[in-house]
């Protein structure tokens, strides 16, 4: 399993005079926060870690055409936020949302500004939350496994009003190694709201 991972470069000092979008950080710049998903949150001593089921841009090195019936390619990915020298939690919730194939995630990150020295504000579903850190790094797993395709073949079944196909035993401990999956459209646009909302 490939993971594609950014030359090292800390530019947690170089964000200037004003807050900057993701897209103007190294690494971040192939990725479509808004309308990945947050799978689980991971805080330690040493990292703040989102693991995403991460949209990606066509100009991202892992990037594959989708299929007709997705929005974008999906990767598991994790954002890490290293070094953390103080974490804040502004609001923190534990929404989670469960789609057709039973996936649970916790919405998406709606936003993430970058401030001089370091600082880093992001909001979503499960709250909003400022680090103080290294420089965010995006480790993109570049392979899918069985269970992936399966969840697509499952939505597809969904879709069409056909029975789901079962996974077999092989998948479920592919799945196991291979954490989350999800392959369909489920994130929102810039201003619409989350598909699990009411």
């Amino acid at each position: 399993m490939t993971v594609l991972r950014p030359k090292p470069q800390d530019t947690s000092e170089q964000a200037g005079v004003g807050p900057l979008d993701y897209t103007s950080l190294p690494g971040l710049e192939d990725v479509l926060l808004e309308d990945s998903l947050v799978i689980e949150i991971v805080e330690s001593a040493s990292f703040l870690s989102f693991t995403l089921l991460a949209a990606l841009s066509p100009t991202h090195p892992a990037y594959e055409e989708p299929s007709p019936r997705d929005r974008y390619c999906f990767r598991n990915a994790a954002l890490t936020f290293p070094r953390p020298r103080k974490v804040t939690w502004q609001e923190r919730t534990d929404r989670r949302f469960r789609d057709a194939t039973g996936m649970v995630d916790r919405g998406n990150i709606d936003a993430l500004l970058a401030d001089p020295g370091g600082f880093y504000h992001l909001e979503g579903d499960f709250g909003v939350v400022d680090v103080v850190s290294g420089a965010p790094q995006l480790d993109v797993l570049a392979t899918q496994s069985r269970a992936r395709a399966l969840r697509t073949e499952q939505l597809a079944a969904w879709m069409d009003g056909r029975p789901m196909p079962e996974r077999a035993e092989g998948d479920e401990r592919d799945e196991a190694g291979g954490g989350h999956h999800h392959d369909h459209e489920h994130g929102h646009d810039h201003g619409h709201p989350h598909p699990h909302r009411r």
